[in-house]
């Protein structure tokens, strides 16, 4: 868990700039893996994690200490990619009739290139990446960030008993795959 009785301390001592930079510091990962699970694209992510830190800066001299200041940070992450999600999926999408469109799709190959690593960690990290996105945050938050189940239903904005449903579905996931091994489709998606 991160320590935050010092931000705290700067926070009350009104010494906001220090205090934002010690956040950020400690939690810049973490909020990118966040971003990273929830909207499954790098670029995206890091855009996301910009905007969650512009919006936890503008916010700090009004933070009330309702939740714990990562807590806080966190629930600004989920919203900030939220909308992000929501802005994206407003846009028109690309016609696959588009000059170029089309090409690279008959170019792509469903096999995985050669070399292609199927190590157990590998195989771990695909079967994530293709869970529905509410387990793999639950998932993510509950072992990656070592959240309890109480924070994860915080952050996340939802009863307890569906963090709890969550990760367990996820979990029943992860043990189907990994017992199937070479049998499962590995490949990226």
């Amino acid at each position: 868990m991160i320590v935050e009785e010092d931000i705290l301390d700067l926070l009350r001592a009104k010494d906001y700039r220090v205090a934002f930079e010690r956040l950020l510091d400690r939690m810049q990962t973490r909020i990118f893996h966040l971003a990273l699970a929830l909207l499954r694209e790098e670029a995206w992510a890091k855009d996301a994690t910009q905007d969650c830190f512009l919006k936890v800066w503008r916010g700090l001299s009004g933070y009330a200490g309702d939740s714990s200041l990562s807590t806080w940070v966190y629930a600004i992450a989920r919203n900030t990619c939220y909308t992000e999600v929501r802005k994206r999926s407003s846009r028109p999408a690309v016609s696959l009739e588009d000059p170029g469109i089309a090409e690279l799709v008959d170019q792509a190959s469903d096999e995985p290139p050669a070399g292609f690593p199927t190590d157990r960690r590998l195989t771990l990290e695909l079967v994530i990446s293709r869970l529905p996105d509410n387990q793999r945050v639950v998932l993510r938050l509950f072992y990656f960030e070592e959240k309890s189940y109480e924070e994860v239903a915080e952050i996340m904005g939802i009863p307890l008993g569906t963090v709890k449903t969550h990760l367990y579905r996820a979990k029943r996931e992860l043990l189907n795959a990994l017992q199937k091994g070479k049998h499962y489709d590995l490949r990226p998606v």
